[in-house]
């Protein structure tokens, strides 16, 4: 890190997937409960604009985050170890 006051809160651990309730690693029990889009369109807006979800069946990523250490975020205190709730992202049902 280039700052020296900034220091790390969040690992992550990813698995290349579809946004689909049948992709979503475990259902979410397992921590993977956010889901990134690969590519973000020009002109989202709103969530989607940071990759935030996507579309129904778009490739893209499952992501499992663990703190760090204990700190108090976005109205939240997070205690070390994974996050079972960070930012959810419900996939919609693809089918087969």
């Amino acid at each position: 890190m280039s700052d020296s006051a900034a220091s790390v809160i969040f690992l992550g651990e990813g698995i290349k997937g579809r946004f689909c309730a049948e992709d979503q690693p475990e259902g979410g029990k397992t921590g993977f409960v956010h889901f990134h889009r690969a590519r973000t369109p020009s002109g989202e807006t709103g969530q989607g604009a940071h990759g935030h979800g996507g579309a129904k069946g778009e490739d893209g990523y499952w992501l499992r985050h663990f703190a760090v250490a204990e700190f108090d975020m976005m109205g939240k205190h997070f205690t070390p170890g994974i996050v079972m709730d960070f930012m959810p992202t419900t996939p919609p049902t693809c089918g087969s």
